[in-house]
């Protein structure tokens, strides 16, 4: 029984993480939408769109860190962990196996995302 609970856990997380990614695509698309919506407005008109529309439009491109990709492999990695401890015996091998995988990923993706956000600039920089 405590197999299909860590199932359901493991599903659970993952499921939740797509749903926010899902979400956050969602949210960056319609911001994008808008923009394109004044600039073709403006364009109508006659006029210039404003240069902020079109840096809200290159802002998205800038690498972002992946701290979405960090908590969902922690998160993969807890479960696995907990499994593992919980379940014991020659069983238990191939859960250490996936929470050590999942494990790195997560202290790699980390190490991604502290030093991308040391190293990103605002986008309007000119240096």
């Amino acid at each position: 029984m405590s197999e299909i609970y860590l199932g359901v856990v493991v599903f659970g997380a993952v499921m939740l993480a797509a749903a926010a990614m899902g979400w956050s695509q969602w949210l960056d698309h319609r911001r994008r939408m808008k923009a394109l919506d004044v600039i073709k407005a403006a364009l109508e008109r006659g006029a210039e769109p404003p240069a902020l529309v079109y840096a809200e439009l290159t802002r998205g491109r800038a690498a972002k860190p992946p701290w979405s990709e960090v908590i969902v492999f922690t998160a993969l990695a807890v479960s696995f962990w907990v499994a593992y401890w919980r379940i014991g015996g020659d069983d238990a091998v191939r859960f250490m196996v996936v929470a050590t995988a999942f494990t790195v990923t997560a202290i790699g993706c980390l190490v991604v995302a502290l030093m991308g956000a040391r190293g990103t600039r605002p986008t309007d920089d000119p240096s």
